[in-house]
């Protein structure tokens, strides 16, 4: 009797504390989480995940289909941070935040500041190409990814199954230092 009780007093007390019941929230730029984590989550610390929007599901790597601007690389710096660049074409775009865990799912938390690394080709003079480094606000919703099995292989998806990552080849310190040559290490810090 003292159980079911105990169980009524509990269910009286989470119904009331809409902020004790676990779980997430989320609001257009940022997603927190209430709850202690007992599911394992992903593994992502110190890696490179390379990500694109499709599959090779024979071969368990992204698919060659020619795109233009579809790939992303996030570079998971430690147990918490992480830095993202968006390719397209020959131009890049650093953006930087940090995550956390919710039971499987990693949960992106963009900060607002982005930088774009652009290439600029002077056609009309023939002169040399150069690089501009130049900021912008954009304020980006939370990525949420899960695990994903493919063979052996494990990777990480997005909710909607558009983009797919999987462990890179480079090193999170290679991928560092060459953010850091390009100037754009300290503008992500500041």
């Amino acid at each position: 009797m003292k159980l079911l009780q105990y169980l009524i007093f509990i269910f009286l007390i989470s119904s009331c504390d809409s902020d004790w019941v676990p779980g997430i929230k989320v609001s257009s730029d940022k997603a927190e989480i209430d709850s202690f984590l007992l599911l394992p989550s992903p593994k992502v610390k110190g890696s490179v995940f390379l990500f694109g929007p499709k599959v090779d599901s024979l071969n368990c790597k992204l698919s060659e289909a020619a795109c233009n601007c579809c790939r992303e690389r996030l570079i998971f710096t430690n147990d918490s941070e992480f830095i993202a660049i968006s390719y397209c074409e020959e131009n890049e775009s650093f953006c930087k935040g940090k995550y956390i865990f919710y039971g499987p799912q990693v949960i992106l938390n963009f900060s607002n500041k982005r930088f774009d690394y652009i290439l600029q080709k002077d056609h009309l003079y023939k002169s040399a190409d150069r690089r501009t480094i130049s900021e912008r606000v954009n304020q980006m919703a939370p990525w949420i990814f899960v695990n994903f099995n493919c063979s052996e292989k494990i990777g990480l998806k997005n909710e909607t199954e558009t983009l797919f990552g999987f462990e890179d080849t480079v090193s999170t310190d290679f991928m560092v230092n060459d953010i850091a040559n390009k100037g754009i290490l300290e503008k992500l810090n500041n």
